[in-house]
């Protein structure tokens, strides 16, 4: 469930992205997504910060690879809510 810690909405992006492409609401949809992306984004930055030195260079790669997703959707997220009149 959305809103408790460590639990996440149901779906994952596409759903949200099929939302937009069949007429969802993007001043609905793009605030609580902009929210979960900044949070997991956090999540993300703060492990690097505290353990990003022991990790594999695999698994940190793998880290860089989220965290720059999360940064490019929340630009995403933020654009979305911009073009909104």
């Amino acid at each position: 469930m959305a809103g408790r810690p460590g639990v996440r909405a149901r779906g994952g992006p596409r759903t949200r992205i099929l939302k937009l492409w069949f007429g969802g609401r993007p001043k609905v949809l793009a605030p609580t997504q902009m929210v979960e992306h900044q949070a997991t984004l956090a999540e993300y930055e703060g492990l690097a910060e505290s353990v990003g030195d022991q990790l594999t260079r695999g698994q940190r790669e793998a880290l860089e690879f989220g965290i720059r997703y999360e940064r490019m959707m929340v630009d995403f997220w933020q654009w979305v809510e911009r073009r909104e009149p």
